[in-house]
């Protein structure tokens, strides 16, 4: 909320943005199926762990995006949650290193804040 006690987006304007709008389409550059809101990508855990960007206890209301193979920024409404995790240096040759290290590190902030 502004000083004034008015919303800066409206919950109807974030509910349109965050709804699913596709559901297991397989992304062309990622090359693994993502759920998609306007402009987020939703959780999509249910796909593998590949997919599982927000990690394994995120609800299924989180949304956000992520870089290549060393970030992520999201939003948990669910459990008034907002993340953004940046790794210093990337695992280009392991994906499933990147995938494993951020699903570790994503899933001890909500082990540590007692959430999911």
């Amino acid at each position: 909320m502004l000083d004034g006690g008015r919303d800066i987006i409206s919950k109807e304007t974030i509910d349109t943005l965050t709804a699913r709008h596709t559901v297991g389409l397989k992304d062309r550059i990622f090359n693994i199926p993502l759920d998609r809101g306007l402009g987020f990508v939703i959780d999509s855990k249910q796909y593998g762990p590949a997919a599982a960007w927000y990690g394994s206890r995120c609800s299924a209301r989180a949304f956000g995006h992520a870089g290549y193979v060393s970030s992520v920024g999201f939003a948990d409404p669910e459990y008034g949650l907002a993340v953004a995790l940046v790794f210093n240096g990337m695992l280009e040759a392991a994906p499933a290193r990147h995938d494993a290290r951020i699903n570790a590190a994503i899933d001890a902030v909500y082990e540590d804040l007692n959430l999911g």
